[in-house]
């Protein structure tokens, strides 16, 4: 038994020694590839979330944007038409105003 554990220990050293990096990163693979691949893969999926949600509350933003630049143009529709009101009430005003001091009608 100590003869074959000598034959295969000399074959052992000679391919770690040949590449020790090799080794590392394939006990590295062992111990944590698959955590590491399920965080990767996590990451991905949250990049992804990420974006989405992004990209909705960009498009969220822009309706309301929209929605304000109504608001505010019909305000405005409104205001410019109030005014006028007032204007044709005032002219009506001063009419009848007007009318009320004509010579001929009684008070």
């Amino acid at each position: 038994m100590s003869l074959r554990r000598e034959a295969t220990k000399p074959a052992m050293d000679e391919t770690q020694a040949a590449d020790p990096a090799r080794t590392i990163e394939q006990v590295r693979e062992f111990l944590f590839g698959d955590a590491s691949r399920s965080i990767d893969q996590r990451n991905s999926q949250l990049d992804a979330k990420i974006d989405r949600l992004a990209a909705e509350m960009n498009e969220r933003f822009n309706q309301v944007e929209r929605r304000m630049n109504e608001l505010q143009a019909q305000t405005e529709e409104r205001h410019l038409a109030s005014i006028a009101d007032i204007g044709d009430a005032i002219t009506q005003l001063g009419a009848t105003i007007r009318g009320m001091g004509a010579p001929g009608r009684k008070r």
